[in-house]
């Protein structure tokens, strides 16, 4: 397996001391917004896997509901000056 880009949509607020905080992300392929929790402070950071060098913020996804228990994950969200991504796996092509 191989990792790559996705691009993804942020919504958020800018709070009081002028840091952006992402409480939402949307990806392509789900078509709707996906709840985030912020799990502390962005950091500066280079993304050695995909490329590129920005903020890294660390967020605990809310993907849903199954039989009422939430199904969370966590993961690293990107923002690399004015574009979000965050890290997919794709198979690698042996061609």
């Amino acid at each position: 397996m191989a990792l790559r880009r996705l691009p993804v949509d942020v919504d958020g607020i800018f709070t009081v001391d002028g840091r952006f905080e992402p409480r939402a992300m949307r990806l392509y392929k789900v078509h709707e917004w996906l709840p985030l929790v912020p799990c502390g402070l962005p950091v500066r950071a280079a993304n050695r896997k995909v490329g590129g060098a920005g903020f890294r913020y660390q967020v605990t996804v809310m993907m849903g509901l199954t039989d009422g228990v939430p199904i969370q994950r966590k993961g690293v969200l990107w923002r690399e000056g004015d574009s979000w991504f965050v890290e997919e796996e794709v198979e690698e092509d042996i061609g």
